[in-house]
């Protein structure tokens, strides 16, 4: 059983996993133990205004899946979501008109 002391990078385990210095298992006992750090969101929330100028926050769910690992896959779409979200911000402005400065 793997015993991590320390967090590795997704990036740093699948390097090593390609060089062959780990096998599929260890690397799958590294997820399940909490060993490798996977990419967190985005601190800062996305928000943008609705015709009714209600503010609301953009979302990526993935029904079905509590208790899960993402793969790859979603966590790619994650990213992707992500960047697209930030596209359409409108964080700012609604900042300005909320400290009264239109």
């Amino acid at each position: 059983m793997v015993n991590p002391i320390a967090q590795i990078t997704k990036e740093q385990a699948d390097a090593l996993l390609e060089a062959g210095h780990v096998t599929k298992k260890d690397y799958e006992k590294w997820e399940k133990n909490g060993a490798i750090k996977h990419p967190k969101r985005a601190a800062r929330l996305t928000q943008m205004k609705t015709p009714e100028d209600k503010v609301v926050n953009p979302t990526l769910v993935f029904r079905g899946g509590r208790g899960t690992t993402d793969s790859k896959a979603m966590q790619e779409m994650r990213v992707k979501f992500s960047k697209l979200a930030l596209e359409f911000d409108e964080t700012e402005s609604i900042n300005k008109s909320k400290n009264g400065s239109k």
